[in-house]
């Protein structure tokens, strides 16, 4: 195994300390059994590709711990198998965030929708009463009714102030 700078840094071994070792120190325990019969697979076929299409792949540090990986493997004739190893725990962190962002927003909208449908309801019933005591104070003009004309410009007058206090409060 021979490693470049950039993955004895990523993965936290020392120049050499991998010599005589497999890639399965890389690998995760549990998945070391399926990744030999996949690496087996890969070796009577082998062409470029990704590794791990589908899955989510991680890798195993020096010290034990896991972070999420993309992997690449390019077959060198007479050499063996290049590897272009990505750690993307940045980028499996920011979409967590995004996801995180995305179902509070979500709920925002939602709590948004039934605001504007309560505060809606709520300004219609002023707004139904001015409009029914328009007709009651039209009858009461028409029968020359001036105590029930004044109940009913009253009516529509206390309702236009709750109706603009609502608003207000919107």
């Amino acid at each position: 195994e021979a490693f470049n700078l950039a993955a004895e840094r990523m993965f936290g071994y020392g120049r050499g300390s991998l010599v005589g070792s497999t890639v399965d120190i890389l690998v995760p325990h549990g998945a070391r059994e399926a990744h030999s019969a996949r690496r087996s697979a890969f070796g009577a076929d082998p062409s470029k590709r990704r590794m791990g299409e589908g899955r989510d792949l991680r890798a195993r540090r020096s010290d034990g711990s896991e972070f999420p990986v993309e992997i690449g493997l390019t077959p060198i004739t007479g050499v063996g198998v290049l590897a272009f190893v990505v750690d993307i725990s940045a980028r499996v962190e920011a979409e967590a965030a995004i996801r995180g962002y995305t179902t509070r927003l979500e709920q925002a909208n939602e709590n948004l929708a039934h605001f504007a449908q309560v505060a809606s309801h709520d300004i219609q019933e002023p707004l139904r009463k001015i409009a029914a005591f328009a007709d009651v104070l039209r009858s009461a003009l028409a029968a020359g009714d001036a105590t029930e004309a004044n109940y009913a410009a009253e009516v529509m007058a206390s309702s236009s102030r709750r109706a603009r206090r609502l608003v207000q409060d919107v």
